[in-house]
């Protein structure tokens, strides 16, 4: 068996879990930071575009997966090799089976998921609503001073 794809389709999964979880870590370990000390993330960063570009990327990836496997079982064995991946018995035959899309779906959820991990964002994967109060806070500042 050829080392790249178990670097590719067992390590760097393995490490992007890990990365994220310390990511986490970090977060919570933070000290309160004024907002001045933030503003290395604002909207005009490089890592800031550079998430969004892999966000709009990872919906693109996720609909021409779902678009060109809606009438296989390809989504079924997607979820059997993450389950492999879960309990520490990767299975290389599920994934290698699986089609491109699906392949380059999962490989930019994880450099996705990986390049989040390096923000302060992060925290918004365990507590998706604090992102959604944010949102609905600027929107209801916009309309109040227009």
């Amino acid at each position: 068996m050829e080392m790249l794809p178990i670097v590719i389709w067992v390590i760097f999964p393995y490490t992007v879990l890990a990365i994220v979880g310390m990511g986490l870590v970090w977060q919570y370990n933070e000290v309160a930071l004024s907002e001045e000390d933030l503003s290395y993330f604002n909207p005009c960063c490089f890592i800031n575009k550079l998430l969004k570009g892999l966000l709009v990327l990872t919906c693109l990836s996720g609909f021409a997966m779902v678009a060109f496997s809606a009438f296989s079982n390809e989504p079924i064995r997607l979820f059997q090799w993450v389950m492999s991946l879960v309990l520490l018995q990767p299975d290389m035959e599920l994934v290698m089976n699986i089609s491109i899309y699906s392949q380059v779906h999962f490989f930019v959820v994880c450099f996705f998921l990986l390049i989040l991990a390096f923000t302060n964002k992060v925290a918004y994967l365990f507590k998706p609503h604090l992102y959604l109060m944010e949102v609905l806070i600027k929107l209801s500042y916009v309309k109040k001073h227009p």
